[in-house]
């Protein structure tokens, strides 16, 4: 009887350990980040499409396509921050990628995904991109760049480059660098750090994607 009982309810049970999952998720906009720890891309996703803040390497475009599939998610949105002349990076995007080489003195904005606005700025020696997510800000740099006057961001996704005159209250991190011991801030490090936006609140996980 048992074990008839577990025949049916189990199906159920899966069903609704799912449904509760997708609740849980609802409203909330996570990042994290993906490939290879040194310089990883950062991806922003809510319950169905997802932004790729690209910072270079064949296996990071395959893990991201890896990612995407894991989590059937469409990918709405790449802002391409290699620098120099790079080809296309592989991945193909439902809007137009952004590269630096488009980005105009002032910087560009767009919608990476409903309701998250996203600014690109370049400089000779570093590129940032800026998005907000509910009311916390979340960026990426390649190279170092020179940010005097930006306000505190909320969480930076580090890379190989501290971006200069940056303050940040969250590192998220896969990977020891030498310039984390010059900030002092919180870090959030592991194989696939992630955070959970909310409106309100936001969560930290180390493998939370």
């Amino acid at each position: 009887r048992m074990a008839r009982w577990m025949f049916v309810a189990g199906p159920c049970l899966a069903a609704m350990a799912f449904g509760f999952s997708w609740l849980i998720q609802l409203g909330s906009v996570t990042v994290t980040l993906v490939g290879g720890s040194y310089n990883p891309c950062v991806v922003l996703y809510d319950t169905q499409e997802a932004a790729v803040i690209f910072r270079g390497g064949e296996s990071n475009r395959q893990a991201v396509e890896d990612f995407l599939l894991l989590h059937r998610l469409e990918l709405r949105t790449v802002v391409d921050l290699r620098q120099g002349d790079p080809a296309s990076c592989g991945l193909e995007p439902a809007q137009p990628t952004v590269l630096l080489e488009d980005v105009p003195p002032v910087g560009v904005k767009i919608q990476a995904l409903d309701g998250v606005p996203l600014a690109v700025f370049v400089q000779s020696d570093g590129a940032m991109a800026i998005a907000q997510v509910h009311s916390c800000t979340v960026a990426a740099n390649t190279g170092k760049g020179y940010w005097e006057d930006m306000p505190t961001i909320g969480i930076l996704a580090a890379g190989p480059s501290r971006p200069e005159k940056v303050d940040c209250n969250l590192l998220l991190t896969a990977y020891s660098y030498d310039w984390l011991a010059e900030m002092d801030t919180r870090v959030l490090q592991g194989p696939a750090p992630a955070v959970r936006l909310w409106e309100e609140k936001m969560r930290l996980e180390r493998n939370f994607a």
